[in-house]
């Protein structure tokens, strides 16, 4: 049995054998400390290395509200006046697929896996990889 702590400091629980860093995502800590003061810092620091790596794709809260506020205006539109929103949208689409593409060679130019763009879209590595390896596939799409 082991204590985990889920991205805070505490105290092992009494009885355990160890102390873990674990986070809601899934990801478990690379160590399980021996109960003890130490145990609980050891792990916050292995905690606080996981959650740096996944704040560092988070989108800044700044943009997160623009695009939340975009989303609701043209919710409203479509509903209002369905033909300026589908022209609105189609205009969006034209800049997203080449930006989006631009992202992924930029974060793999920087040594970002697969993995990790697969993470920061929201999908596996393997559909990723699927949809933005082949430049091929790319000018296809882009034509």
């Amino acid at each position: 049995m082991f204590a985990s702590l889920l991205g805070h400091t505490g105290s092992a629980a009494p009885g355990a054998s160890g102390v873990r860093a674990v986070c809601t995502c899934g990801w478990v800590g690379p160590t399980e400390y021996p109960p003890g003061d130490a145990a609980t810092w050891s792990a916050s620091a292995d905690w606080g290395v996981h959650i740096g790596a996944v704040a560092a794709v988070m989108p800044p809260d700044w943009l997160l509200n623009r695009s939340d506020g975009l989303r609701e205006d043209l919710t409203d539109l479509a509903r209002e006046h369905p033909k300026q929103a589908l022209g609105v949208l189609a205009a969006i689409e034209r800049w997203h697929r080449p930006l989006l593409q631009q992202a992924v060679d930029a974060a793999r130019a920087n040594g970002s896996s697969w993995a990790e763009i697969g993470t920061a879209l929201g999908v596996t590595k393997q559909s990723a990889h699927e949809r933005f390896s082949d430049p091929g596939r790319r000018r296809a799409a882009s034509g």
